[in-house]
């Protein structure tokens, strides 16, 4: 049920005893945290009522999506917060923020596209493009987590990259790549989703809060240190193209607090990876994140280049 009494979205919502999304761990951190005022200016003042529910998409600890159609009789996913759930505003002030940031610097086609957010008494609501399709870890759970080709994965990886070399050059980084906020639509089109965890931070800067999720997260996150966002943005990176080429996570004991690192990360890839895949994922699963391949220089990487190289000589 949609609730279609308006609030103003200025208005400080309810205190939240502060909880982290689905399948992540969160803590607040006081060098990121946002100004709700400032993040939530300049929105256009909307209810539920003014979107025709035509279906849920699906729901979670903390909410439902649901496609709805807008007055302009646009189809849209309408994400539902609720205010009475555990959760920390923080989150959805991130999401927003990043959705709107990333949106004004120009047009980022793999990144899900944020049209506006508006709020009643009891919950929150994100307007997002209408994705058909379904994210990685269904697609992995629907094939029984039997590893996808090399050059499937290399497609796949190369429109994940790309997206956060987009995100990492505005300054943002996603602190929570993995499978479920990766989405394949149904033409082949990646879109990364799901900026709750982001953060707006100068490259040089830290962060200081514990964030991700158990398979993706990097080691110096689950170990409480201070680390840079966008170097764990690769080690994550790094978990979802080692999952897909493997048909699993486990290059490592997950069991929070006590988590095995292997001296020789190649030592531990089956033998159907090429050389330049291990190589790659060595790169961007290197413990050290100071010696932690970046971002930009991926597409770099011969992994990719041998896609190029075999466009050219089929043509």
């Amino acid at each position: 049920m949609l609730d279609c009494a308006p609030v103003s979205i200025l208005k400080r919502g309810r205190k939240s005893n502060g909880a982290d999304t689905s399948h992540s761990w969160h803590t607040s951190a006081p060098n990121l945290r946002l100004n709700r005022n400032e993040t939530l200016k300049g929105f256009q003042t909307l209810t539920p009522c003014d979107y025709v529910i035509e279906g849920r998409l699906g729901h979670g600890s903390f909410g439902e999506v649901f496609a709805a159609r807008g007055k302009t009789d646009e189809l849209v996913a309408l994400k539902k917060v609720s205010k009475r759930a555990h959760f920390n505003p923080q989150c959805i002030l991130r999401e927003i923020e990043a959705g709107n940031r990333l949106k004004q610097q120009g047009s980022a086609n793999h990144i899900v596209e944020f049209k506006t957010f508006f709020e009643t008494e009891n919950s929150f609501y994100l307007v997002y493009e209408l994705l058909h399709g379904l994210d990685l870890y269904s697609l992995m759970k629907k094939r029984n987590f039997f590893p996808l080709r090399e050059t499937e994965v290399m497609e796949l990886m190369r429109q994940l990259i790309t997206a956060l070399v987009y995100c990492h050059g505005r300054d943002t980084c996603h602190r929570d790549v993995k499978w479920e906020n990766v989405f394949l639509t149904e033409d082949g089109m990646v879109k990364l989703i799901d900026f709750g965890l982001s953060a707006h931070i100068a490259h040089e800067d830290q962060c200081y809060d514990f964030v991700g999720s158990p398979y993706f997260a990097a080691p110096e996150i689950v170990a409480k240190e201070s680390y840079s966002g966008f170097k764990a943005d690769v080690y994550s990176c790094g978990m979802v193209l080692y999952g897909l080429l493997y048909g699993r996570l486990d290059i490592h004991r997950s069991v929070i607090g006590t988590l095995h690192w292997p001296d020789k990360v190649q030592n531990d890839f089956p033998f159907f990876v090429t050389r330049a895949a291990k190589d790659l994922l060595s790169a961007m699963l290197e413990e050290d994140a100071d010696e932690r391949i970046s971002m930009e220089k991926i597409l770099e990487h011969r992994w990719f280049q041998q896609e190029k190289m075999a466009k050219t000589h089929s043509l």
